[in-house]
């Protein structure tokens, strides 16, 4: 692959390695926001509801961040999501997407308990599945350094 570079703040940068940066700081990220979900579920169910709702927004965005990291890396790669880890990234990001809709109309009925039931036990495990992606990429972007 020929390099590629972009300015950034009148420094050139390749994008493979901003790829990799980006992919790296994401490893990292996975378990953070694994742990924020386990935190909006505990505040959710000891019904400290206001805490909870702010954490819950800064978690969508953290599972929002991770999303566009692995789609972005994928289009600057120039790989096919179908052609990473078990090939089934589109299933996993649809089923990740489907289980926030579906919680909701938790949210907005009040419902925190099941909110947080949902969290942990749908939101959680799908959340989980996107970490072998991140790494298979991670691998892809650094082969050949």
């Amino acid at each position: 692959m020929t390099a590629v570079y972009v300015d950034i703040d009148g420094e050139k940068k390749d994008v493979k390695e901003l790829v990799i940066e980006a992919l790296e700081e994401t490893k990292k990220y996975i378990p953070v926001v694994v742990q924020g979900v386990d935190l909006v579920a505990q505040k959710l169910e000891s019904e400290d509801t206001q805490e909870a709702l702010m954490l819950m927004s800064k978690l969508m965005e953290g599972i929002s961040w991770v999303m566009k990291v692995i789609q972005n890396s994928i289009m600057l790669l120039g790989v096919k999501g179908e052609s990473i880890a078990d090939g089934n990234l589109l299933d996993a990001s649809q089923a990740l997407t489907h289980s926030l809709e579906d919680a909701m109309p938790c949210l907005q009925e009040g419902k925190f308990f099941e909110l947080a039931y949902r969290l942990r036990e749908e939101i959680l495990p799908k959340f989980r599945e996107m970490k072998p992606y991140v790494d298979e990429l991670h691998d892809i972007a650094t082969k050949g350094e």
